[in-house]
């Protein structure tokens, strides 16, 4: 007789049967929440990523380039871009006692000293007292200018199309090597030991700019790399504020920052100074050159002192002063006389391509005392 075969599955006991399909379920609503926050948390990523990106266009400018032009209150009979002078006398200007000022800084006693002996031989070439004006701030001698409180200055490359079209400034000199040449450019420099090479190794890295608005240090380079080299900021590499070309230049040799856009006549003065060695960095990026600065006048000074000052800042003799101490290290050893429309043209583009529309600040009102809010 043959025994019965007593081998086959039993029938798993329900309460088992339960857990079983309850983990399964878990796993599964596990494995779709995973899914869904994976996918979101990429979505997220990329939402950020946009935002980022459209942001530092924004602060660039890159995608609303603008067009600027000298203002309507200037005539310009002549279309050089620059103000004419006023053709009725009781609009010119022959003030008694002129005010120089070069470059605002938050440090301005330290250029009133450079400038000292060159203040003194423009006094006595016009033939009256020429006093250094001290600026903290480029828009209060921006606005000097334009409201006839500062009669003759120099400036830095940037804020010179401003002064133009906004305060009727007349450029007429720059800083030049003993060759003649009178153009510096915009470097990005990276430390000597980086794996950065060339400008396409800057995608997916971190570039530091100086400030908002510095030619050298923020339009030039932002234009040049998406303008030649198709890298946009936000997308192609990352920005990083240092707050001035110094700094820039010392984080670079401190290896705080991987790359750097600084103006080449800054880094020269930076190594003659041992702030930076020249074994330290590598120049990847080389822009056009554009001259480093502007001396000039406003529009509206009589045409006879307008010519005696332009005469003086070309006469001048670097030798032995404060000039040639300061500018030598970059080998500009006096000012020779710039065509502003052909010289200061890449600077114009730049500046339009990056969407900086030129303004001058109104001062910020004085802080009100809580004595004051009181009554």
């Amino acid at each position: 007789m043959t025994e019965p075969n007593t081998n086959f599955a039993r029938p798993m006991p329900r309460f088992k049967l339960t857990i079983v399909i309850a983990v399964v379920i878990v796993a599964a609503v596990a494995a779709l929440v995973y899914f869904i926050s994976a996918r979101s948390m990429r979505s997220l990523m990329h939402d950020n990523q946009v935002l980022y990106e459209r942001a530092v266009m924004r602060i660039s400018g890159l995608e609303n380039p603008v067009i600027n032009k000298l203002s309507d209150q200037f005539a310009d009979a002549n279309q050089d871009g620059l103000a004419d002078t006023p053709t009725n006398p009781a609009k010119l200007i022959d003030p008694p006692t002129l005010t120089f000022s070069f470059v605002a800084t938050d440090a301005p006693e330290t250029y009133r000293d450079v400038f000292k002996d060159f203040t003194a031989y423009l006094s006595k070439q016009v033939g009256r007292p020429v006093e250094y004006e001290m600026f903290a701030s480029t828009d209060d001698e921006l606005r000097a200018l334009r409201d006839g409180k500062l009669q003759i200055a120099g400036l830095n490359t940037g804020n010179v199309p401003t002064a133009v079209n906004l305060a009727g400034f007349i450029p007429v000199a720059s800083f030049a090597q003993a060759d003649g040449n009178r153009f510096i450019h915009t470097s990005i420099i990276v430390p000597a030991d980086s794996p950065i090479h060339s400008v396409g190794d800057l995608k997916g890295r971190v570039l530091a700019l100086t400030v908002v608005g510095s030619n050298s240090g923020f339009n030039a380079p932002m234009v040049a790399l998406k303008q030649d080299h198709g890298l946009v900021p936000g997308r192609d590499y990352q920005v990083v504020f240092s707050g001035g070309h110094e700094q820039s230049i010392r984080a670079i040799a401190n290896k705080t920052y991987e790359s750097a856009a600084v103006a080449s006549d800054l880094l020269d003065r930076a190594v003659a100074r041992g702030e930076i060695k020249a074994d330290q960095f590598r120049v990847i990026f080389e822009s056009a050159g554009y001259p480093p600065a502007a001396f000039g006048y406003v529009y509206n000074l009589k045409p006879e002192l307008a010519a005696k000052i332009k005469a003086a800042m070309l006469g001048f003799n670097f030798a032995g002063t404060g000039l040639e101490k300061e500018f030598a290290p970059a080998k500009q050893t006096k000012l020779v006389a710039i065509d502003y429309g052909k010289d200061f043209e890449p600077v114009r583009r730049i500046e339009d391509a990056s969407g900086s529309r030129e303004t001058i600040a109104q001062p910020s009102p004085p802080a009100q005392s809580t004595t004051d809010a009181a009554f």
